[in-house]
């Protein structure tokens, strides 16, 4: 809920219906890319934007260390910007 809450700020109300289509197409693009990560780092990166978790405690819940948290955090956010480039000039620089 937390990653969404935040895409749903960035986007600037004055946007037209074809930008909400846009929008539609984005989320559904985005579970796809969610749902093909490996299991690992698609829970890794659940836990930490949907469940709004530090990383600390992420770790401490898997057992893994902050570093390996991290690391998947990373590779997870390099498939998403690998897979949905199109869509990111929907979001102002800042707000990504």
């Amino acid at each position: 809920d937390g990653f969404f809450d935040c895409l749903q700020e960035t986007i600037p109300s004055y946007l037209t219906a074809d930008t909400n289509v846009q929008r539609n197409e984005f989320y559904t693009s985005y579970e796809r890319v969610i749902d093909a990560l490996p299991p690992k780092r698609r829970l890794i990166f659940k836990l930490r934007h949907h469940d709004d978790l530090t990383t600390k405690v992420i770790a401490s819940r898997l057992g893994l260390s902050i570093k390996t948290v991290q690391n998947q955090l990373g590779k997870a956010a390099e498939q998403l910007k690998g897979s949905l480039p199109r869509f990111l000039v929907l979001f102002p620089k800042g707000k990504r």
